[in-house]
């Protein structure tokens, strides 16, 4: 994406940066799908190893997980409000006054994740 708020882009190059919107909020979703595998290899341990249960160790599996669910969220968070900037007006998809990290369009100037609307005017 290049080009400031005054320069004109072509459907083409807004499509592209929406690519990557996408793109990047794919991979905001991997840290919340690890904590989902952790959560069920703690519970498969502590299920399968009878000294495990009730233990120091069963109690720091699950602050574990809520130290994992944490960053995880803080992490999705952190990566939608770094780069997703929307490739037509230049703020941030996501976010304006009010911000919803699940829109499908961009709260500014409401061009569409799919790229429908890329050859509309702002």
């Amino acid at each position: 994406m290049s080009g400031d708020a005054k320069t004109p882009t072509t459907p083409e190059l807004l499509r592209a940066g929406l690519s990557e919107i996408r793109a990047t909020r794919r991979l905001a979703h991997l840290p919340l799908l690890c904590v989902i595998v952790l959560i069920f290899l703690f519970r498969a341990i502590r299920d399968n190893v009878p000294a495990f249960e009730g233990s120091f160790w069963d109690k720091l599996s699950l602050a574990l997980i809520g130290v994992a669910f944490l960053v995880a969220n803080v992490l999705m968070f952190t990566v939608s409000v770094i780069n997703l900037r929307c490739p037509r007006c230049r703020k941030f998809f996501h976010g304006g006054r009010y911000r919803n990290d699940f829109a499908r369009k961009c709260l500014n100037c409401g061009l569409k994740l799919n790229g429908s609307n890329a050859g509309d005017a702002p």
